[in-house]
């Protein structure tokens, strides 16, 4: 019987635990978009998808990869 009180005990301090580290994780969202950002810029993904040059990302536009079948959409998917 004590180990199944123990046992709930450490279920629920866990979970506490689990609880307090969420609203952290939540707010390096933005930090990690920043970063994906730079990471997508700096391997000049652009000499091989051609995309609008007035938009500084391929988010929500087609991009065309002349030497992959297919393409590759953003956010918002372009017949």
């Amino acid at each position: 019987m004590q180990r199944i009180k123990r046992g709930q005990l450490l279920c629920v301090i866990g979970l506490a635990a689990v609880g307090l580290l969420l609203p952290a994780q939540a707010a390096d969202d933005a930090k990690l978009i920043a970063q994906g950002k730079a990471l997508f810029q700096a391997k000049i993904c652009f000499t091989c998808h051609q995309v609008d040059e007035n938009v500084p990302a391929p988010a929500g536009i087609a991009m065309k990869a002349p030497k992959f079948m297919g393409g590759f959409f953003g956010a918002k998917s372009v017949p």
